[in-house]
């Protein structure tokens, strides 16, 4: 099962978003992270969301797709995006694939606890180019795969410390009793 939240700061329109993409070989699930706020972020996400699930749907491979949205970008100027793009597929014998543009650190966390981190593959999407390299994982039962953005780990405690990938990791493994997804990104929010 496949959970998520968006929670804006302070009600500012941004450019960032999660999504579900159907593929031909599956479901591709988007996570993209736009510099700043504003109506700049905005269109930006929204330029970003419409090339990756017009190329996602249409069966490219992750990198790619990471390839076409920042030929796409080469008019916006100043603004940057990070994104990870997970491609499941529908046969469970098969690997996820998986890229990374400069977005933080996502970590598949199996059922034994071991932890792997799915670091970027490339850089930050933006119109100047790069890239990006598709990667592969196999996900079993009692794995979970968690994905955030730099707004998590960067939230403070009432004594300044950050929540980190310290206590991301932390808050998965002690919510592994959840019933499902939901539930755990509850617990983690």
């Amino acid at each position: 099962d496949i959970a998520g939240q968006t929670l804006p700061a302070s009600g500012a329109i941004a450019g960032d978003w999660w999504d579900l993409i159907r593929t031909p070989r599956g479901v591709a699930l988007a996570m993209v992270d736009v510099t700043g706020h504003g109506p700049e972020a905005g269109v930006l996400g929204l330029q970003i969301k419409a090339i990756m699930t017009a190329a996602m749907s249409a069966g490219f491979a992750p990198s790619v797709v990471m390839d076409r949205v920042s030929s796409g970008l080469t008019d916006v100027d100043a603004l940057l995006a990070t994104a990870v793009i997970l491609e499941i597929p529908s046969d469970k014998n098969q690997p996820i694939q998986w890229v990374n543009a400069g977005h933080p650190a996502g970590y598949l966390i199996d059922a034994n606890r071991l932890i792997t981190s799915l670091n970027p593959t490339g850089p930050m999407l933006g119109g100047f180019g790069g890239t990006w390299q598709n990667q592969e994982i196999f996900f079993g039962n009692g794995d979970r795969i968690i994905l955030v953005s730099d707004g998590l780990l960067e939230t403070q405690d009432e004594r300044g410390e950050e929540f980190g990938t310290r206590g991301l990791i932390a808050s998965v493994v002690s919510g592994e009793k959840a019933r499902d997804s939901a539930e755990l990104t509850n617990l983690i929010v």
